[in-house]
């Protein structure tokens, strides 16, 4: 593996300061390798993310698959059904709502502002 080097960021907002670690780029990734990833459904930017960035040596980077994300079931439809939004549901679950909770506790709609008052 490639030698880390301590890198710093700063926030550009409050100025906090952390360490982090970068892995040099000077890694070649042979021919033979992108065309194994290629056939693995591996992009050249994934490929290149997990050997440059997270340091996977390219055999695995090539031939591991991608993980596939799982979305929510069918709660998202169930809570459009309840006359819930998706968006609405998403950030329940966000804020660590069980997935019931979520598709059936109604969307409390006083606390929301009427933008349709006049002044």
């Amino acid at each position: 593996m490639d030698e880390l080097l301590p890198d710093f960021f700063r926030c550009p907002c409050c100025g906090f300061q952390a360490e982090q670690l970068a892995i040099k780029n000077d890694l070649v990734i042979t021919p033979k390798v992108y065309k194994t990833a290629e056939k693995n459904g591996i992009s050249k930017a994934h490929l290149e993310e997990r050997v440059k960035r997270y340091g996977w040596n390219q055999e695995d980077a090539a031939n591991k698959p991608i993980r596939k994300k799982v979305k929510h079931g069918d709660w998202p439809k169930r809570a459009e059904q309840n006359g819930i939004p998706k968006g609405t549901f998403y950030q329940r679950i966000k804020w660590g709502w069980t997935y019931e909770r979520a598709v059936l506790e109604p969307v409390d709609k006083k606390r929301r502002p009427d933008i349709h008052k006049s002044l």
